[in-house]
């Protein structure tokens, strides 16, 4: 038993240490985050469909294909099946034949899935309110600013990584 204290202080400190770079921090609160999340909205949010749904929405004006899912949301065309499936058997979504080539299949929103992503985005707004209560506005925008420059540098380090 006597050895696992300086394993353990060993540890701590290594542990420490790593924790002074931001970035895996940010990595240890992100996951913090979503268990809040899932727990205070009760698991009301699914980031993945909603992402889906928001994409068929304003980047597809309503439809997408498959391959165009995939890479706009940084996904393998089976995540993209798989997650269809899951939308699809739901009711947020539709798959049709695309009208110029009939081989290619389209994923439409529903109208259902257009009710979801309201509700979603009011879920949303409720767990927004709490970060914000917890921040003033300017360290608001500076976090804006900086998710939105590292979304960018990781979306750019993903198409390098899947284009190899």
């Amino acid at each position: 038993m006597a050895k696992i204290i300086p394993a353990a202080v060993e540890i701590e400190k290594m542990g420490d240490e790593i924790l002074l770079n931001s970035f895996p921090r940010l990595v240890i609160f992100s996951d913090v985050v979503n268990r809040f999340v899932g727990i205070a909205l009760k698991d009301r949010i699914n980031w993945l469909k909603i992402e889906a749904l928001i994409q068929l929405t304003v980047i597809g004006k309503g439809s997408l294909t498959h391959s165009e899912m995939a890479r706009n949301m940084l996904r393998s065309k089976q995540q993209i099946t798989k997650l269809a499936n899951d939308l699809e058997k739901n009711g947020l979504i539709k798959r049709i034949s695309d009208k110029e080539n009939r081989r290619i299949t389209r994923i439409l929103i529903t109208n259902k899935g257009l009710t979801h992503i309201r509700k979603s985005l009011r879920d949303i707004v409720i767990f927004e309110n709490i970060v914000q209560g917890c921040i003033n506005e300017a360290e608001s925008k500076i976090l804006g600013d900086l998710i939105r420059k590292l979304r960018r540098a990781f979306i750019r380090e993903l198409q390098n990584i899947t284009m190899r």
